[in-house]
């Protein structure tokens, strides 16, 4: 057809054959289902060749080896692509395993953070990726590209306080190396292999799950982790009295933050000045003697509705009946400075932010539970509808493989229309929350709310408040709560899950965090 008057004539693409042989520079040896570490290339092995094109696209393609590609018993491979518009001396990275690519030839840090299991075998045949990162020569691929490895290979035993192995009994290791957090689901393994990016400088912070329980080591000298290397690490953790397990990044900076076991509390002996976290998580003393006679201060009475703590000498933690808010006036005073028995003693806690708060139910990334990606909370009811809440789930969390999913429609759901019917939120057993709690969840029960000596009933076990530590304006302060009723219902939900601005003198719930130096 002839061309049209102000048409412009379509240049053909340009596709060419090209081939290239990739082998491992130095003495690449971590790939291996043995501690010796050979790396070779095995028929059937996937790399990936991401190239630059004349549109400044990267284009990335697979190739499997054959036989034929396999070079000096398998330590080079030769591979042939086929390119179409290759920039002359565009951008290229190779990537092996294939598996271990981006679309666009940069390496997948995502597996590495969230899917290692601590075996050798998985790492090697996985994640121990390595890769080119280079020119095209000309239009061409260049003669040869040696793969360079990516990660620094830690082979980790772990050690208690006491000096007693518990490597095989840790179910979840988390390392963090300022915004680079590596998570990694373990079982009964004596040494735990992780593979991580190259350290040269910078705080180290590992945390150590046991079930229910956490430990912690810091490490605060510079530590230096090369690539193409694998290192044994004998650490020794410390057991953080009265944590949950899960950990929960805190802000945008990426801090990490686990919880108290309990609600606060407090007892009443010739002072109030016994204090304690609640035996369990769904724990809570609601309108029971304690809450409504705190002016009686006869031994053991128990408190755990405080209003807002401040340094005033008749303000202790908030421990106080009125009704005013001017009593509670003043500059905060934080309740993890108190010496909780279960908890470590004294300054080893810290009340969460406002602003902790918020990103810890909206804004942080988490796992996809149920099909719901970035899973952060669900309400719920525990134990056959006795204790109302909210489940928090960590960062990293496994579902337990033998309970039922959390509802979909449930997860991130703030609060429900009477359109969602009877059924506002998940229930579970004792026993179904006692394993979950045992994969690092958090429960914050709804405790109710104290006004003096009265608790609302109708509220405990629907709604909760929760302190921050931060202040709102003037008579007001903020707090975290949610209303398990529903909208529209007959008893109708008054607010969402969220964080609200509540007066002073209200008594509330208060869970701790830590650690205490962020």
């Amino acid at each position: 057809m002839p061309q049209q008057p102000g048409q412009q004539a379509q240049s053909a693409n340009r596709v060419v054959t090209l081939t290239t042989t990739v082998g491992f520079d130095g003495s690449a040896q971590t790939r291996s289902l043995y501690d010796d570490g050979l790396k070779i290339f095995a028929i059937g092995d996937k790399i990936a060749v991401a190239y630059q094109n004349t549109s400044g696209e990267m284009v990335k393609q697979e190739v499997t080896l054959a036989l034929a590609d396999i070079k000096n018993n398998g330590k080079y491979a030769r591979l042939t692509i086929t390119a179409t518009n290759p920039q002359s001396d565009g951008k290229l990275r190779i990537v092996y395993p294939a598996s271990m690519a981006n679309d666009d030839g940069t390496v997948d840090m995502n597996q590495i953070y969230n899917e290692q299991d601590g075996t050798l075998a998985t790492f090697g045949n996985k994640y121990d990726v390595a890769a080119y990162d280079g020119k095209l020569d000309g239009a061409a691929l260049p003669k040869n590209a040696p793969l360079t490895n990516q990660l620094a290979v830690c082979n980790f035993t772990i050690k208690d306080d006491g000096d007693a192995f518990i490597t095989s009994s840790i179910t979840k290791l988390t390392i963090k190396n300022g915004k680079d957090v590596y998570h990694v689901t373990t079982s009964y393994l004596n040494n735990i292999w992780v593979g991580i990016k190259p350290i040269t400088s910078g705080d180290i912070e590992i945390y150590a799950a046991k079930r229910k329980e956490l430990y912690r080591k810091k490490v605060t000298s510079n530590t230096s982790l090369a690539a193409n290397t694998i290192t044994p690490i004998n650490i020794k953790v410390s057991l953080i009295e009265g944590a949950t397990s899960g950990l929960f990044t805190a802000n945008e900076d990426g801090d990490l933050i686990y919880f108290s076991r309990g609600n606060l509390t407090t007892m009443y002996t010739s002072h109030w000045n016994n204090w304690s976290f609640a035996d369990k998580q769904y724990g809570y003393i609601g309108e029971a003697p304690g809450n409504t006679c705190i002016d009686d201060r006869y031994y053991g009475c128990v408190v755990d509705l405080f209003g807002w703590s401040t340094n005033a000498n008749t303000n202790y933690f908030g421990v106080n009946v009125s009704d005013e808010d001017e009593t509670y006036m003043g500059d905060f005073y934080d309740w993890g400075i108190a010496d909780i028995r279960n908890g470590g003693g004294r300054n080893k806690w810290r009340t969460p932010s406002a602003t902790e708060f918020t990103h810890l139910l909206f804004q942080r990334s988490g796992t996809t539970i149920n099909g719901v990606s970035n899973a952060r909370f669900v309400r719920a009811y525990i134990g056959n509808y006795k204790t109302g809440g909210l489940i928090l789930f960590p960062d990293h969390y496994v579902h337990p493989d033998e309970l039922k999913l959390p509802g979909s429609q449930f997860i991130n759901n703030r609060a429900h229309s009477e359109a969602d019917g009877a059924g506002t939120y998940d229930l579970y057993t004792t026993f179904e929350w006692l394993q979950m709690e045992a994969a690092g969840a958090v429960f914050l029960p709804a405790a109710g709310l104290r006004v003096g000596t009265e608790v609302a009933v109708r509220y405990y076990g629907q709604r909760q408040g929760y302190h921050t530590s931060s202040i709102y304006t003037g008579d007001y302060v903020w707090t975290m709560g949610t209303d398990l009723r529903r909208l529209g219902s007959s008893t109708e939900c008054s607010f969402e899950t969220g964080i609200w601005e509540k007066n002073r003198h209200v008594g509330c719930s208060v869970r701790l965090i830590g650690p205490v130096e962020q």
